[in-house]
């Protein structure tokens, strides 16, 4: 049963990047890119990297905590996978509300979490993430001094 688990993570990955390595290569004009990729910063792109993988960390180690009140048999690195596998789905699909299909895939799948549980524990983590984010949008608002 723990096979066939990992068999689904596995295929979602792989589809997820042969998508985007067909979309890139009918999307992207490689000709146009390079020249912009080589003039990238190094030593401000290394620290905007990092950045956005700690976002992308403390995204599921909240999505954990949520999940965790809802469900006590939990494994951080499991939810720490699935997260980011569902993040990911996100950034290359471009559908909004992917990340919270494939969440639920996921979690169904890989874990066996019955969604009674996972759709509550979703619901609260997109709360708590509309919330925060409206939040940090009004105090830089009020800090720009924008109208």
């Amino acid at each position: 049963m723990m096979n066939n688990r990992k068999n689904v993570l596995m295929v979602v990955v792989i589809a997820v990047t042969i998508y985007s390595v067909i979309f890139y290569l009918i999307f992207i004009n490689l000709n146009d890119a390079i020249p912009f990729i080589m003039s990238l910063n190094i030593t401000l792109l290394i620290p905007a990297l990092l950045l956005r993988t700690l976002a992308l960390i403390f995204h599921s180690i909240s999505w954990y905590f949520i999940l965790k009140v809802y469900y006590n048999r939990l494994s951080i690195t499991k939810v720490l996978t699935i997260t980011l596998a569902a993040v990911s789905t996100e950034l290359l699909v471009p559908i909004g509300g992917v990340t919270e299909v494939a969440k639920v895939l996921l979690l169904r799948q890989i874990l066996s979490m019955p969604q009674d549980v996972i759709i509550p524990a979703l619901l609260t983590h997109r709360l708590i993430l509309t919330v925060v984010t409206a939040v940090i949008s009004m105090i830089a608002i009020y800090v720009i001094k924008a109208s």
